[in-house]
C-alpha cells in the first residue's frame, strides 16, 4: 500500500530535523577539534623543549648526577609487582562511532593479557562511558580526576599528582596509560604504554648513571658549567614539568581524537539523511502528483454525471 501524502510530509519535516542536529553536531565537533589540535600542537612543542633542556643538562654536568630520592623513586621499578594500575581516556558521550568500542576492546585486551601474568589490574577510569563498560565487566577500579572537553593544566597536574601518589605509596607496582593517540587526521590508534616507573625515551636511559668520564668520551671539548640554583635541582623541576606536560598532551590527543570521531560520525549520519530524504522527496512528489490526478478524475467524472 502507498504511503499517502501527510504521512511522507510528516517523514520529511522530522527527517529535516535531524539532519539540522546532525549538521550543528558536527560543526561544533569540528570547532573543537580545530581548538584541540592547536593546544596539542603547541603542548607537543613545549614538551620536546623541556626534554631538549634535561638533554643539555645531563650533557654539561660536572659529575655524575646526584637526582633528589623522589626522583629516584619514580624511575626505579618495584622490586614484586604485582598491582598494575591502568589510567583509560575515555568519552563522557556516544555519538562518537566506533571510538568508545575501540577503547573497550583494548580494555579487555589489556586486562586479560596481565591477567595471564598474574598481575592485579586496576583500572583509573576519565569519561562516564569508560566508568559504564568497567563497572558491567565487574573490574575493580580506583578514583582518578575526570576530564572536560578541554583539558586544562590543573587537569593535567591533578592527574600526575594522583598517578605518582598511587606508585610512590606502593599502592600501585606499574601504572600504564591506555589512551587514543592522535597522529594525523587520518592516522589515530588506541595505544597502552607505560607510565611509572617513568624510562626517559631519550638519550639518557637511566641519568642516575650518567657520568663526566660517559660525556668526555661523546665530546672532547666538553666543559665544566655552573648552575644556580644547583644543577640537581633544575633536573627535579624540568622532570616534574615534563611529567605534566607529558599528562596533559595525553589528554590533549585523546580528547582530540573523540571530537575527530564524533565529527566523522556525524558527516556520514547527515549523508545518510540526506540521501533519505532524497528519496522521500520523490514519494511525496509522487504521491502529489497521485493525489492532483485523483482530484482531477473525480471532477472530470462529477461533471460528466450532470
Amino acid at each position: 500500500m502507498k504511503e499517502n501524502y501527510r504521512s511522507i510530509r510528516n517523514r520529511i519535516k522530522s527527517m529535516q530535523s535531524t539532519l539540522h542536529t546532525t549538521s550543528a553536531m558536527k560543526a561544533a565537533a569540528g570547532a573543537k577539534l580545530k581548538k584541540i589540535q592547536g593546544q596539542a600542537l603547541r603542548s607537543k612543542g613545549f614538551m620536546d623543549l623541556v626534554r631538549v633542556f634535561m638533554e643539555d643538562l645531563l650533557k654539561v654536568q660536572k659529575s655524575e648526577m646526584n637526582i633528589s630520592e623522589k626522583m629516584q623513586d619514580i624511575i626505579t621499578s618495584h622490586a614484586d609487582i604485582k598491582k598494575i594500575g591502568v589510567l583509560v581516556l575515555g568519552s563522557d558521550r556516544g555519538l562518537a562511532g566506533n571510538y568508545n568500542n575501540l577503547i573497550e576492546n583494548k580494555i579487555n585486551e589489556v586486562y586479560s593479557d596481565k591477567k595471564e601474568s598474574g598481575k592485579e589490574v586496576f583500572f583509573l577510569p576519565v569519561g562516564k562511558r569508560v566508568e559504564k563498560v568497567l563497572k558491567k565487566k565487574g573490574h575493580l577500579t580506583l578514583e582518578i580526576h575526570d576530564v572536560a572537553d578541554f583539558p586544562t593544566e590543573a587537569d593535567s597536574e591533578k592527574i600526575n599528582t594522583q598517578l605518582l601518589d598511587y606508585y610512590l605509596s606502593g599502592e600501585l607496582d606499574e601504572i600504564y596509560i591506555l589512551s587514543f593517540r592522535f597522529y594525523s587526521a587520518s592516522k589515530q590508534e588506541v595505544e597502552c604504554e607505560k607510565y611509572l616507573p617513568f624510562s626517559f625515551d631519550f638519550e639518557s636511559k637511566n641519568i642516575a648513571k650518567v657520568t663526566r668520564a660517559d660525556r668526555v668520551d661523546r665530546d672532547p671539548d666538553f666543559g665544566i658549567t655552573e648552575f644556580d640554583p644547583q644543577a640537581e635541582d633544575i633536573l627535579e623541576k624540568l622532570f616534574e614539568l615534563y611529567l605534566s606536560t607529558f599528562i596533559r598532551q595525553i589528554l590533549l590527543e585523546s580528547k582530540a581524537s573523540e571530537h575527530l570521531f564524533r565529527m566523522n560520525a556525524m558527516s556520514k549520519a547527515a549523508e545518510n539523511v540526506e540521501e533519505l530524504l532524497e528519496d522521500l522527496r520523490i514519494k511525496f512528489n509522487q504521491s502529489r502528483q497521485a493525489r492532483i490526478t485523483s482530484e482531477m478524475i473525480d471532477i472530470i467524472n462529477a461533471s460528466r454525471d450532470e
